[in-house]
């Protein structure tokens, strides 16, 4: 792969695993949103906590970019996924 292209690969990943903190904006200046848009929102969380995932792990698996910033990026990512896990198994267990 070309470097810019795994540059671009690295950059898309740290921004997608940092997106999911923008849900937080809405609590923070006490913006009541629609049914809707929450719905929406929050499968785009998900959609990004899951491409940003996928991109950092890809990125660390070539030798050549592997560094601080995808190692860091990739623990973002992978604290994203336990918690989307953790809600998965609270709604599951609360519906029995």
């Amino acid at each position: 792969m070309e470097k810019t292209n795994v540059k671009k690969i690295e950059n898309m990943g740290l921004i997608a695993c940092i997106l999911p903190v923008l849900a937080l904006v809405p609590a923070i200046f006490k913006i009541h949103l629609a049914p809707a848009v929450q719905s929406v929102w929050g499968i785009a969380n998900v959609l990004f906590v899951i491409a940003g995932f996928v991109l950092t792990i890809t990125a660390l698996r070539m030798k050549k970019t592997r560094n601080a910033v995808n190692i860091i990026a990739s623990c973002i990512c992978l604290l994203w996924v336990l918690i989307l896990l953790g809600v998965i198994v609270v709604v599951v267990v609360s519906n029995m």
